[in-house]
């Protein structure tokens, strides 16, 4: 299991929050077949997982009020080959703009090597912004997390 540390967060922030981690006594075990499965998997097995989609929520009076992006791309970060993962959905619900993204280097051992989440919702009198970045380390993840109301 890796350690997470580093966790730091804004002045902006109007509660104070903790990054816990709770493992079961009990975690779910990978079956062998699955398991025999990915760790015989080849880099060039993952082509065929990159893909780009995208989806258009509309209300029931026909008008646009969402979206939906998802891609998967093969690329390199700090030298090594990896996929590029990136989500994206934005919208409005009960007039209120929402919306999350996340953006993650995935290696081929399927680890994350960099991930960047970022939600909104634009409340008129209490608007909250979340992001929260995770870098892989050689001794666990970093952990930044800003949040601002």
């Amino acid at each position: 299991m890796s350690a997470i540390s580093g966790l730091t967060q804004s002045s902006l922030v109007s509660e104070s929050s903790q990054l816990q981690m709770h493992i079961p006594e009990n975690p779910p075990k990978i079956n062998t077949e699955a398991g025999e499965f990915l760790m015989n998997l080849e880099p060039s097995d993952f082509k065929y997982l990159t893909f780009a989609d995208s989806l258009v929520t509309s209300s029931e009076a026909g008008k646009e009020v969402g979206e939906f992006k998802v891609s998967i791309e093969q690329t390199r970060y700090n030298g090594e080959d990896c996929l590029l993962v990136h989500a994206n959905s934005h919208g409005i619900v009960d007039g209120v703009p929402c919306g999350t993204s996340i953006m993650a280097y995935v290696n081929y051992a399927l680890e994350t090597l960099e991930q960047h989440h970022h939600e909104y919702v634009n409340l008129e009198n209490l608007p909250l912004d979340r992001r929260t970045t995770i870098l892989k380390k050689e001794d666990g993840y970093n952990v930044n997390k800003v949040i601002k109301r």
